[in-house]
C-alpha cells in the first residue's frame, strides 16, 4: 500500500496523502485501477478497524464483501463505475463511523468499549448514555494500563485482563444490570 502512494509522489510535491493519491488515480481513463486501489485501501482500513472495534468492523465487513462480490461479478465497465461509486460511499460512511466517538468525547478505543456496552436496548433504558460513556472511558483506561505485550496470546494474561474488566464493571454496577 505505501509503495503505491510513494510512486504517486512528484518532485514538486513531497507530501502526498491518501486523498491526493486517490484524486490522481481517479483521473485515469480506466476505472478499474482506482477501484482496485480503493478496494485495497478499504480492505486495509477494515483490518485496522477490526483490531480496535469489532462492532463497527463486523457491519462494515459484511457490506464490503458484497461490494467486492459485485465487482467480481461485473458484466461491463458501467458495473465497475457503479462499484466505484459504492466504494466511495462506503469509504465516507466508514470514516464517519470511525470518527463518531469524537462527537461524544471518546477516543477510538473508548468508542469500541461504548459500542460493546450499549447495543442492548434494555441496558440503554436502565443506564444513561453519560454512565455508559464513563464506563467506556474507565474500561479503555484499565485495558491500557494492564495489557502486556502478549496479553492476547497467553491465557493467564487474558484471565488477568478479564478480572480487571470485571472490577470496572462491578464498580459501575454493570454486571448486575447485564444479568
Amino acid at each position: 500500500m505505501p509503495l503505491i502512494i510513494i510512486e504517486l509522489k512528484s518532485a514538486s510535491r513531497e507530501e502526498v496523502n491518501i486523498d491526493d493519491a486517490y484524486k490522481q488515480l481517479k483521473n485515469y481513463m480506466n476505472v478499474h485501477i482506482p477501484s482496485l486501489f480503493l478496494m485495497r485501501v478499504m480492505e486495509e482500513k477494515l483490518k485496522d478497524v477490526n483490531k480496535k472495534n469489532m462492532t463497527v468492523s463486523k457491519s462494515f465487513s459484511e457490506r464490503f464483501e458484497k461490494i467486492i462480490e459485485k465487482y467480481h461479478n461485473r458484466n461491463d465497465h458501467l458495473d465497475v463505475y457503479e462499484v466505484f461509486e459504492e466504494l466511495l460511499k462506503f469509504k465516507e460512511e466508514l470514516e464517519e463511523a470511525i470518527n463518531e466517538g469524537t462527537q461524544l468525547g471518546l477516543s477510538y478505543e473508548e468508542r469500541a468499549f461504548f459500542d460493546v456496552l450499549g447495543p442492548d436496548p434494555d441496558i440503554k433504558t436502565l443506564l444513561e448514555d453519560e454512565i455508559l460513556l464513563n464506563i467506556a472511558k474507565d474500561l479503555a483506561k484499565t485495558a491500557k494500563e494492564h495489557r502486556s505485550h502478549d496479553w492476547d496470546k497467553k491465557e493467564s494474561a487474558q484471565a488477568r485482563m478479564r478480572l480487571y474488566i470485571k472490577k470496572v464493571l462491578r464498580k459501575w454496577d454493570y454486571l448486575f444490570i447485564a444479568k
